[in-house]
């Protein structure tokens, strides 16, 4: 039984009508739906279709809390007639009529959703890439009913984009008053955090209502939780990482006051009843993009999301929100959507997954053309795309995993190899987002076997870490959560526990993290203080947490010649959320070139390319990461390598004699003949010429035109096969005579460049004594150009 008091059933009216309407038009609807938080929207509407519904919730705790809620308003059994789907837990039956499931389960399977008739994008708000996608995808389906809703929305324009019906609710609310308490900078910080919390805690004392606080994630509640939990409160978390049971007692009622301390699922996504004051820390933990990548931080939020926070406090009678920063702040007046702000990556690799090209779908902010290239650039990387854009097996199974392509690079990867459970623990400890263990503390050496590698490290605090270690236990449980799903998704949640207590394999590691990404080897750079780690791009530094740090700190002193890299993060400029300036490495593993090699890193390059007595083309090949040679081999060569030998060859004379030399002469008859072709008025006019690529370009298409893959096959070339063609006969006594590179008088040669906009042809004395120009007459006409000279130190005009 719904309650026909909440504020949305003003638009239930229109609501209906618009359906009416479009079914006869045999078309489905298109409503596009603003009402505040409070208005009930999110339990009702879902029951206002009279087929079945698909309610995509971007956040878990809001999907299972709502599904929860319409099933008791309905009495009916979760997971019966109103039923949920997000990671590692589904509820749901053939009898589901109303499905409330998160953006990633339904990519993933998207075949599984597509019988509900009608689908409704709720809090579309958040602006995230999954939910982008799904509603570029939905848009284009014109049978199927499609509502977007949200409390916080710029509504008109989404409704023109969509070509919707905008219907709005309202609802009363109550005065807010604001005060701030800033810390030691005027934008929202991280810094004092806790103790800035207890002093608004210590003025709410007399203030009416429960206290709900925004905090950015669940390492900032227990700190938050451990500070303030004395004060008197009944105590809630509120975050995507708790159980059903333990996110519906924070609607429950209580004897005491409550403290809910939440994420900015508390923002939009759900209500909690008799709030009267909010302390908002001002912070949301998001990505960001920097050097190809997307790395975890804190950020200030928007305006529009400082108001949304406010407002819960005024939901039920008047009250105060606490900013725990300064009123002289500038905030971002908007919450930019993901499509403008993070990585590509996950977006590319889930529309390939469905079979979508980006260019094909049409987004309310279009993407970036130079982030959509990067991303496939990146994804190519991987592995995850083929050149011509289309999915791997590779691409396939990333897009099923839910982890960073990069982490889920190395699962993929290390399937079928002996180190399978050493990554699956690694991969399941970085997949947290959070720093598990300070490596270097005195209560985590026995997780230290002195072999260097922060990995392994880690490894040994998912396997037997516990508090003594000094470990964050949050971050541990988290960490122990994610390894039993890897374990379940890749046939392994059955191996006996004194197996996986074995000590992990740091060759092993390596070996795997360096065949899934060539990239994560980094070479030793030592030409300032501290060392910097390149791998070909971006430079890193390496963290001060780092086993590896301590070991070329300590008294031996030892520095690695490389390293293979598992994370990196991004560390700010000024402030929270400034623009990165560097990189930190923050779980590495020291190796050596050797091991580089072995895993084949790098590109190979020729070098010394010869010929020897049996007539074949040998060379030394270098393999080069980093701009350091890892190794090299002296061998025959064949495929690609031949080609460049024989090319080098070529062009320094070592092979057919004088051919590079005609032809690069005839390189640049053709480059000038096929400018005068284009200069009106010119000797050319009426000619149509295109020059053909440089020599060295044209060189290397010739011999791969010619096929020459194998040693054996570069013997039946012949020097006319590889020198560039004279230019056509009609031209090329008009181009030698009358426009020619070089001139000879005597003992001088003259270099003859042109300026065909100014139709200047200037000579320039290399050999000779020159200190005067010639007679006009001993030289070439150079029809329709002035002529100049150059001439003991003058530019002179002799026609």
């Amino acid at each position: 039984m719904s309650d026909q008091r909440l504020p949305i059933h003003e638009v239930r009216a229109a609501f209906d009508a618009c359906v009416e309407r479009a079914q006869r038009d045999g078309v489905g609807a298109r409503l596009v739906l603003s009402a505040p938080t409070g208005t009930g929207k999110s339990t009702e509407v879902p029951c206002w279709f009279q087929g079945s519904v698909l309610v995509i919730e971007p956040r878990r705790v809001a999907c299972r809390s709502l599904a929860a809620r319409v099933a008791s308003l309905r009495g009916a059994e979760l997971g019966g007639e109103v039923g949920y789907a997000v990671r590692d837990d589904v509820r749901r039956s053939p009898q589901t009529r109303v499905l409330f499931a998160t953006p990633g389960m339904v990519l993933n399977d998207f075949d599984a959703y597509a019988s509900f008739e009608n689908v409704l994008l709720d809090e579309f708000h958040e602006r995230r890439l999954d939910v982008d996608l799904l509603l570029a995808i939905y848009r284009e389906e014109k049978l199927r009913n499609l509502v977007v809703m949200s409390a916080t929305l710029q509504a008109e324009r989404l409704a023109e984009e969509l070509g919707a019906t905008l219907l709005e609710a309202t609802t009363r609310t109550f005065p807010v008053r604001v005060e701030y308490l800033p810390g030691r900078e005027a934008l929202p910080e991280p810094s004092g955090l806790e103790a800035r919390v207890s002093e608004a805690l210590r003025r709410a004392e007399s203030l009416p209502g429960d206290v709900l606080v925004f905090l950015p994630g669940k390492a900032e509640i227990a700190a938050v939780a451990a500070e303030c939990g004395h004060l008197g409160y009944e105590l809630f978390e509120l975050h995507g990482g708790l159980s059903l049971e333990r996110q519906a007692r924070v609607f429950e009622a209580c004897p005491r006051r409550k403290l809910v301390l939440a994420t900015n699922v508390a923002e939009t996504s759900l209500t909690i009843p008799g709030v009267g004051v909010v302390i908002d820390s001002g912070l949301v933990r998001r990505t960001r993009y920097y050097g190809g990548r997307g790395f975890l931080s804190l950020a200030p939020i928007a305006g529009d999301s400082a108001e949304q926070r406010s407002g819960r406090a005024g939901r039920t009678g008047p009250g105060v929100a606490f900013r725990l920063w300064s009123p002289a702040a500038v905030l971002e007046p908007i919450t930019p959507p993901e499509i403008r702000r993070e990585s590509l990556v996950p977006l590319v690799l889930m529309s390939a997954a469905l079979g979508r090209k980006l260019t094909e779908l049409r987004f309310v902010d279009a993407p970036a053309e130079h982030a959509v290239g990067t991303a496939l650039g990146e994804l190519r990387q991987l592995g995850a795309l083929d050149a011509a854009g289309e999915i791997t097996r590779v691409g396939r199974e990333l897009a099923g995993l839910p982890l960073d392509p990069a982490l889920g690079r190395l699962v993929v990867e290390a399937r079928g190899d002996a180190a399978l459970d050493d990554v699956l623990d690694l991969v399941a400890a970085l997949a947290t987002g959070r720093r598990l263990v300070r490596l270097t503390t005195e209560h985590t050496a026995e997780l230290d076997a002195g072999d260097g590698s922060d990995a392994c490290a880690l490894i040994r605090a998912v396997r037997k870490g516990s508090a003594r270690h000094g470990l964050d236990l949050q971050a541990l449980g988290e960490a122990r959560q994610n390894a039993r799903r890897l374990r379940r998704a890749f046939g392994r949640a059955d191996l006996p526990s004194a197996e996986l207590a074995e000590e992990p394999d740091r060759e092993g590691i390596g070996r795997v993290a360096l065949r899934a990404d060539h990239r994560a080897g980094y070479i030793a750079r030592r030409r300032k203080h501290p060392t910097s780690w390149s791998s070909g791009g971006t430079e890193v530094v390496l963290g001060r947490d780092s086993l590896v740090s301590a070991l070329m700190s300590g008294p031996e002193q030892r520095h690695p010649e490389a390293l293979v890299v598992f994370e990196t993060r991004a560390v700010g400029g000024a402030g929270v959320g400034g623009r990165a300036n560097r990189i930190i490495a923050t779980c590495v593993q020291r190796a050596t070139l050797k091991e580089l090699f072995a895993a084949g890193v790098g590109r190979d390059q020729v070098t010394q390319p010869t010929v020897d007595d049996r007539g074949e083309v040998r060379a030394v090949v270098q393999r080069v990461h980093a701009g350091k040679c890892l190794g090299e081999v002296e061998r025959s060569l064949h495929g690609q390598q031949l080609v460049d030998a024989i090319c080098a060859l070529v062009l320094r004379g070592s092979l057919f004699r004088g051919v590079a030399e005609r032809s690069e002469e005839r390189s640049q008859q053709w480059a000038l003949a096929a400018q005068l072709s284009k200069l009106p008025g010119g000797p050319l006019e009426g000619f149509t010429l295109e020059a053909p690529a440089t020599y060295p370009e044209w060189l290397r298409e010739r011999i791969e035109q010619l096929g020459v893959t194998q040693p054996a096959d570069w013997q039946l070339l012949e020097p006319g096969d590889l020198e560039l063609p004279r230019l056509p006969a009609e031209i090329a006594p008009l181009i030698e005579r009358e426009f020619p590179l070089s001139v000879h008088l005597g003992d001088a040669r003259y270099r003859v460049t042109y300026d065909l906009t100014k139709k200047q042809a200037i000579l320039e004395a290399v050999t000779g004594h020159v200190t005067k120009p010639p007679p006009a007459s001993y030289l070439p006409r150079f029809q329709g150009f002035r002529v100049f000279v150059e001439a003991g130190g003058t530019l002179h005009r002799v026609r």
